[in-house]
């Protein structure tokens, strides 16, 4: 590749499960005056995994939501402006004590009857070194 950045570089941590596509050599198309397409990468859900940590009076709680597909956009150019769409299988989570998750799978909390989904929409991407990470305008959505 030229001297722009590769796409694990761009991506950081953002997904270390999910599978790069190849990029097309941007140098070459920079110099010959036809801007790059931004490239589109898929997150393969069955690679991928989104994890969280949760605090509350009573305990601590981590864990993970194990069926999501989503999309990276990234302009190699403009990091900053790349964006991050993910749909997460709502009923997937798993903190490893199932009477938690049913009970986290409950109206009390996620209420997957209503709200099988947890929809994520970045609004662009903060680089810290080798890291990325991903920033919404708004809260995630069901």
């Amino acid at each position: 590749m030229g001297g722009g950045l590769t796409h694990a570089q761009i991506l950081g941590e953002m997904s270390r499960r999910a599978v790069l596509c190849p990029v097309p050599d941007y140098a070459i198309l920079l110099a010959s005056g036809i801007p790059p397409p931004i490239p589109r990468v898929r997150i393969q859900g069955e690679a991928s995994e989104a994890r969280f940590k949760g605090t509350s009076r009573l305990m601590d709680a981590e864990g993970a939501f194990s069926r999501l597909a989503g999309e990276v956009t990234v302009d190699p150019r403009d990091p900053p402006t790349a964006k991050v769409t993910v749909t997460i299988e709502a009923a997937s989570i798993d903190t490893g004590i199932g009477m938690r998750d049913n009970h986290l799978r409950s109206a009390d909390f996620l209420d997957v009857a209503r709200f099988p989904t947890i929809k994520f929409e970045s609004q662009g991407v903060e680089m810290t070194g080798k890291k990325a990470w991903s920033r919404a305008s708004s809260p995630c959505t069901g």
